[in-house]
């Protein structure tokens, strides 16, 4: 393990092999009364579960229709290699965003979704 401890925060490195350490993560963080945490990968994890805003990457429409298959709403958007050789396609319940060139439009697609989402 290695703790890096300055004046007002301390991070810890720590090898684990679990299946669970990415719930320990998360459970951690969400103690510390954080409104947004942002992961990365874990499709799996999080595919099924329905309180978890998902923004879905794909290399291409079969890669992203295996990616849909079993994931649940909400889908915010579609991002990865398929953004740039596609622009929309029927039945994909979200908007294909090209996250290398319009960034921009990512970013303002989830402060949407979460300030719709955020309580009062």
């Amino acid at each position: 393990m290695v703790a890096l401890v300055g004046d007002s925060e301390i991070a810890l490195i720590v090898k684990d092999s679990s299946e669970d350490r990415l719930a320990y993560v998360l459970d951690a963080m969400m103690k510390r009364g954080l409104d947004i945490i942002v992961v990365e990968g874990f499709h799996s994890y999080i595919a099924k579960r329905a309180e978890v805003f998902k923004v879905v990457t794909a290399r291409d429409r079969e890669d992203l229709r295996e990616k849909l298959h079993g994931t649940v709403p909400p889908i915010i958007a579609v991002s990865g290699i398929i953004a740039e050789k596609e622009s929309q396609l029927p039945d994909i319940p979200a908007p294909i965003i090209n996250s290398r060139t319009d960034c921009r439009k990512l970013v303002e697609r989830i402060d949407e979704i979460i300030r719709e989402n955020m309580p009062q």
